[in-house]
């Protein structure tokens, strides 16, 4: 079973490199599932999202998202894309939201219209169904009419959406998790949980996912260090044709093999110094010659 923390705003990791931050999830919720993930990358004026399946996720831990490909692999995702579809009521030949109107006639020095077009809108994401959720940090939680906090992030157990993350509003001093059981509705503007089945109160502590997931649970720490980075290394196309023995002891990870080419010998020695549970690597890849 593979438990994922996947909170909002959380640091992305790359198998070679930190990437970016994970920005918004996307539920399907006929099915109670994670579909996708919708990472950001770059900055201020460079910034660029890419809209990743769960299954790319290979673990979380310590508040961060690592996934099991390489930032060249990830740039070849779709970027995500949304826009929102603006309708005017039906007889109006234009559809002009209140605010884009004030806006037209501060330009041009004239007052605004008194009766604007009454208009509605709707959000339209490239590749995502429009009976899709996607969630984005800080959406209010209310319990009856009460806000009870904001949405930090979701919890999965094998894409099957299990909890919510929650800050509470309250006096409550620590983060929150709501069984899915208890939340009434689920949409991208507000959240409700259900009034005769908990009091916020009540609501279980968040206890973040340290670095022993679930493969150190199964193999012991260095078996499942030795094991990520294996799984990094076949995951990527520039690396998964080399013959490599990885060797994890207290942190110390030794390479030892035969790869293709120096500049592979380095992509395998990046791969591995940004995996979880890595202090030193000793390259001892030979390059194969070919004739």
């Amino acid at each position: 079973m593979k438990t994922l923390d996947l909170l909002l705003g959380a640091a992305v990791y790359c198998a070679d490199q930190k990437f970016g931050r994970l920005s918004k999830v996307v539920i399907a919720p006929a099915r109670g599932l994670v579909t996708d993930l919708v990472v950001e990358s770059g900055g201020l004026l460079t910034k660029r999202a890419r809209r990743l399946p769960l299954a790319a996720v290979e673990e979380t831990a310590d508040g961060r998202v690592y996934l099991a490909l390489s930032a060249d692999v990830v740039d070849d995702y779709p970027e995500y894309a949304e826009m929102e579809l603006v309708d005017a009521a039906e007889g109006s030949a234009l559809a002009v939201t209140p605010q884009a109107l004030l806006s037209l006639a501060t330009f041009h020095d004239v007052a605004p219209a008194t009766r604007p077009v009454v208009t509605q809108s709707q959000k339209v994401r490239e590749g995502i169904p429009a009976e899709y959720i996607v969630l984005e940090r800080g959406v209010p939680i209310h319990y009856q009419a009460t806000l009870a906090g904001h949405l930090e992030g979701v919890q999965t157990s094998d894409g099957q959406l299990t909890h919510l993350v929650m800050e509470p509003a309250a006096a409550v001093t620590h983060q929150q998790v709501i069984p899915m059981a208890l939340v009434e509705t689920l949409g991208e503007t507000h959240i409700t949980i259900a009034t005769d089945k908990v009091e916020p109160a009540e609501l279980p502590p968040y206890v973040p996912q340290e670095v022993l997931p679930n493969s150190e649970q199964l193999l012991g720490p260095e078996a499942a260090v030795a094991a990520r980075i294996t799984a990094a290394l076949a995951a990527d196309p520039r690396t998964r044709s080399g013959v490599v023995d990885v060797i994890s002891d207290r942190g110390i990870v030794t390479l030892t093999g035969q790869v293709d080419s120096l500049t592979t010998r380095k992509i395998v020695e990046a791969i591995t110094a940004v995996q979880p549970g890595v202090i030193t690597v000793i390259n001892n890849l030979k390059v194969q010659q070919s004739y």
